[in-house]
């Protein structure tokens, strides 16, 4: 099922609905949330994965994929995409190994999408965002999921940030992908499956 969820300031945010559980049963729901550039999309090779599982929501964050273009001077703010997600829940609605083909699939279904005056004023706000003091608040337990020839930062930098998680397991999947979830999803999908199964 696709639908827009209406946002009080005018934006409407799309969201992709992929369930596959048993009527009968009461099923939890998955909440998908894209990176830079990109749109729920980014997700679809995860959803057979979990679909059969737990109700499966893929977002496109404000400004991206289908949802509403954001204007280049937007003032972007952590509060406002959490506001976002928070309404939408409480209203209970690459590596170097990818061939061409798949690259230029990528970028024109996933990256692509993303209006210019989103990404404008995204990079504007982004090198400025610091969440290291966050970090240190996360209780819950939660997966890091990297790989060992990740170009944006190296193996120990992430086990020292993931260390600072108290309930945190960390995955080092073999590859140089930057994006694991995108270039490996069925490995990271298998590990997220496991790490929720182990942690109820």
């Amino acid at each position: 099922m696709e639908a827009y969820f209406d946002c009080p300031d005018g934006c409407k945010l799309y969201y992709r609905l992929d369930d596959f559980t048993d009527p009968w049963r009461a099923s939890e729901t998955v909440l998908f949330v894209h990176g830079l550039a990109e749109s729920g999309e980014a997700w679809r090779a995860w959803v057979p994965h979990f679909a059969r599982r737990y109700r499966v929501v893929r977002i496109d964050l404000r400004g991206f994929g289908r949802s509403t273009p954001m204007p280049a001077d937007f003032n972007w703010t952590m509060d406002v995409l959490l506001d976002d997600l928070i309404a939408l829940i409480m209203q209970g609605r690459l590596g170097s190994n990818v061939s061409q083909a798949e690259f230029e699939w990528w970028i024109e279904n996933v990256q692509g999408k993303t209006p210019a005056s989103t990404l404008q004023g995204y990079l504007r706000w982004v090198p400025g965002l610091d969440i290291r003091a966050d970090v240190d608040k996360i209780t819950c337990p939660a997966l890091i999921i990297t790989t060992t020839g990740s170009g944006l930062r190296t193996v120990d930098s992430v086990k020292a940030w993931q260390s600072r998680i108290k309930s945190s397991q960390l995955v080092m999947l073999e590859g140089d992908a930057w994006h694991a979830a995108g270039a490996y999803p069925d490995r990271c999908a298998q590990a997220t499956l496991s790490f929720l199964e182990a942690n109820p």
